[in-house]
């Protein structure tokens, strides 16, 4: 089973320096969410499932936040007080990467993989709009 602190990975910082009052925020953001986690885990690991699931809602919902206030716009202010909102943004976040790994899985199964390019190329459609491609899909070495 994946252990919710996994969440972290998924961008939040464990530090961000300087004075500015946003930065801040985020720091504090940051580590009441990382904080939230660990006694989520601390009492699942205890027995207490259902203080360990209500912390972690709230874990998700300051991960939202964090998300949310990167934005550093009027509708992410509003949206930091919905909680469906800042639920659904780790939700996406999430399943965005579990398909992006099972996309790799795939590959693999397949002898391929997928390798990051430093430059970003630009692909002409058919249609006659362009594309942004970031990778390549290649034999595996």
């Amino acid at each position: 089973m994946q252990r919710m602190t996994d969440l972290i990975a998924l961008g939040m910082p464990g530090e961000i320096g300087g004075l500015d009052p946003r930065k801040a925020s985020l720091t504090s953001i940051a580590k009441n969410a990382q904080s939230l986690l660990s006694d989520a885990e601390l009492l699942f690991d205890h027995g207490r499932y259902a203080r360990a699931a209500a912390l972690a809602v709230l874990a998700v919902e300051e991960v939202g936040k964090f998300f949310l206030l990167q934005r550093n716009t009027a509708e992410a202010e509003q949206a930091m007080r919905d909680h469906m909102q800042k639920q659904r943004i780790v939700a996406v976040s999430v399943g965005m990467e579990a398909a992006f790994d099972a996309y790799e899985r795939a590959l693999h199964s397949l002898g391929l993989e997928w390798k990051p390019i430093e430059d970003v190329t630009t692909l002409q459609m058919k249609n006659g709009s362009t594309a942004k491609v970031g990778g390549t899909i290649s034999p595996k070495d």
